[in-house]
Parts: C-alpha cells; sequence; structure tokens
C-alpha cells in the first residue's frame, strides 16, 4: 500500500507537469497585438544583433508621454541587466507560450487512478483466504 501511494503521487505530477506544451512563434515587431500579452524571449534589432531574454522573459510595455506614446519591449538578459528596447528599432519578437492540455491530463489522472484501485483490490484478494 505503502508503494501505491508514492506511484499515484508521481503519476499525478508527471500528469501535471507531462501535460504541458511549449509553443513558440515569431512575429513582426509592428504586429503589437500577436505578441504584447506573451512572454518574448528574444527580439533581433533593425541592426541584426539578436537580443535574449533571461527565463521570466521581456515584456511589451507602452506609456503615454508629453510627445506621445512610448512602445518599448523591456525585460533582463541571462546575465541580469536590464534591457530596454524602442520598438522602432525591433525588427522580430520571438515568443514563448506554455499551454496545458487539460483534456490529457484528466485522462492521464483516470488512467493512474484505476490502476491504483486495481492494484488495492488485488492486493486485498491476495490477501483474504478462498476456504
Amino acid at each position: 500500500m505503502k508503494y501505491s501511494k508514492v506511484f499515484l503521487f508521481i503519476a499525478f505530477l508527471g500528469g501535471f507537469i507531462g501535460c504541458q506544451s511549449s509553443k513558440e512563434a515569431s512575429f513582426l515587431s509592428r504586429d503589437v497585438s500577436s505578441y504584447q500579452n506573451k512572454r518574448i524571449t528574444m527580439i533581433t534589432l533593425k541592426n541584426g544583433s539578436v537580443i535574449e531574454f533571461d527565463n521570466v522573459g521581456g515584456r511589451y510595455f507602452e506609456e503615454k508621454s508629453d510627445t506621445g506614446m512610448v512602445r518599448r519591449i523591456i525585460g533582463f538578459s541571462p546575465s541580469n541587466d536590464q534591457l530596454t528596447f524602442e520598438i522602432s528599432k525591433v525588427l522580430e519578437v520571438r515568443t514563448r507560450t506554455t499551454e496545458t492540455d487539460g483534456a490529457g491530463t484528466f485522462l492521464l489522472v483516470l488512467l493512474t487512478a484505476s490502476v491504483v484501485v486495481t492494484l488495492v483490490f488485488i492486493a486485498a484478494l491476495s490477501g483474504s483466504s478462498w476456504n
């Protein structure tokens, strides 16, 4: 019984971790609506430089100023340096989103629970006498 609890716990964790997918996409900087709410992993500047962000990622940010709207991508580099780039200097924006497959997770947990119940039932039957 002790091992079945450990198995169930590992399968449960695996179900939530294993049923996630990571999706990468690339957008032109002018297509703000496509990346404004996503985690930005990398940008390519118009001069050809490629800038990578840390695990948290960069974010699109805009604010009003006296001269109009200021649109930027802000974040930190992998070496923890602060990065700020005007959208006008950015050519391409790359994003990564993580999506959870709810149906896959549910089915995996249901299958795991069925296996555990079957194992417990078999263990209970093997412990009883059939006289």
